[in-house]
């Protein structure tokens, strides 16, 4: 795990080596700055750039559900659209995680079970 020093304002933040996951080496862009949404030069929406891909999105669900204590199985791949969708259970406790590389404006790109609570065996 590399270490990161984030300044916000005049407090440092440092991620030590007892922090079981760094927030910050994520796959998600940073927020822009509020207004900064419009200032963007690049104007033109590129998906392939954009969005991160389903293995991308895979392997951070599975980062998530192994710090709770999951034991994860195989993944079973769908497509919707052109969204391709992704799921998979913990062997022992039969919470989910879902994942989808295009979700719709009411859906979200992961989530499940698995993502938000502890494995229970």
């Amino acid at each position: 795990m590399k270490l990161v020093r984030v300044t916000r304002g005049k407090k440092e933040i440092n991620a030590g080596k007892h922090d079981m996951y760094d927030i910050y080496d994520t796959i998600r862009k940073p927020m822009p700055r509020p207004g900064g949404a419009f200032k963007d030069k690049n104007t033109e929406y590129n998906e392939d750039l954009d969005s991160p891909s389903i293995a991308d999105l895979e392997r951070e669900a599975l980062v998530s559900c192994e710090l709770r204590g999951h034991e994860m199985g195989d993944w079973d791949r769908s497509r919707r659209g052109s969204a391709n969708i992704s799921t998979c259970e913990c062997v022992k406790c039969q919470k989910y995680v879902q994942v989808i590389d295009l979700p719709q404006p009411n859906e979200i790109d992961i989530g499940g079970t698995a993502v938000a609570l502890h494995c229970s065996n």
